[in-house]
């Protein structure tokens, strides 16, 4: 019973940051972009176009941080998913499947 409890953080952890993505994956596409990018990876797609400015914006947003629009143009590898960080994290604390 315990460690189930001790899961749920973990949890709302990965719950919360989809919750966080999927928003602005909608504000992207009510912006008239895409559905399935971000708007950080679109400000970086419109900066390889010549538009700095929506990129130079959100990369000066302190908790995002310098490079943060380029990181989020970058294909996102399989195992660096939420699910897959899930899935490791548990085995990795609870063991089994």
């Amino acid at each position: 019973m315990v460690k189930y409890l001790m899961v749920v953080p973990l949890f709302l952890k990965c719950y919360l940051w989809n919750v966080l993505v999927a928003f602005d994956q909608t504000a992207c596409a009510l912006l008239g972009g895409s559905p399935d990018v971000t708007i950080s990876s679109r400000a970086w797609g419109w900066h390889l176009r010549g538009v700095d400015f929506p990129y130079k914006l959100i990369d000066s947003i302190p908790c995002f941080g310098v490079g943060h629009c380029e990181r989020a143009y970058e294909p996102e590898p399989l195992d660096k998913s939420v699910m897959a960080n899930f899935k490791k994290e548990w085995k990795e604390r609870y063991g089994g499947k």
